[in-house]
């Protein structure tokens, strides 16, 4: 199985062609995370979980920022996943955590 958590972002732009490097979004989160990400199956909105409690959705094409919320302190929290369903014109996220 290949570890794509090891590509860098720089490495992934300059493989690709010029539109897509063009789409490249960067977002500097370093105080909440590390981060997961989920898709709508859409793929117009993602959903950005945070270990520390930090939960974002945003229209990623559009780089806009839909809402977001502070949960927890995320101490004591194990393993986390994630799920960002679209219905028309609303977007609804839900997280599910296991607790040490």
């Amino acid at each position: 199985m290949e570890e794509t958590w090891r590509f860098q972002q720089e490495a992934i732009v300059a493989a690709v062609e010029t539109g897509a490097a063009q789409k490249v979004l960067d977002l500097p989160l370093p105080e909440l995370g590390p981060y997961s990400l989920a898709f709508s199956r859409s793929g117009r909105h993602a959903l950005l979980g945070g270990n520390k409690g930090h939960l974002a959705v945003m229209e990623w094409q559009k780089a806009h920022l839909t809402s977001e919320i502070q949960v927890s302190s995320g101490a004591g929290w194990g393993a986390c996943s994630m799920v960002l369903t679209s219905r028309g014109s609303s977007t609804a996220a839900s997280t599910s955590c296991t607790q040490h």
